[in-house]
């Protein structure tokens, strides 16, 4: 009887010792998943900053990139009416040594 009874209290120490075991993994564990969460936390804080910094600057492209094509209408409509102006001078050129003759 006294094996019996050593034998039941060794086994309930071994339940006692993987439960506390257990508890203990777990209460580890769920430090390092807090810490994880806070780590996450962080990592998407800096990467909304990151973002928010890449829509300004990307407003700011967008906009010099609109400026640049407007620039470019605008000297693309002065070289037309350069070489319409050339034309017309060129033309009128020609009307003059008519009339002197």
């Amino acid at each position: 009887m006294l094996h019996r009874n050593r034998a039941t209290v060794r086994a309930l120490v071994l339940r006692k010792d993987r439960r506390f075991g257990f508890q203990a993994n777990l209460a580890v564990q769920e430090v390092r998943l807090g810490k994880a969460m806070h780590d996450l936390n962080e990592a998407q804080q800096q990467l909304d900053e990151k973002e928010a910094e890449l829509q300004e600057v990307q407003a700011q492209y967008d906009k010099a990139i609109s400026h640049k094509q407007a620039l470019i209408d605008d000297a693309e409509a002065c070289k037309r009416k350069m070489i319409n102006a050339s034309a017309l001078i060129e033309g009128l050129g020609g009307e003059k040594v008519r009339s002197e003759i």
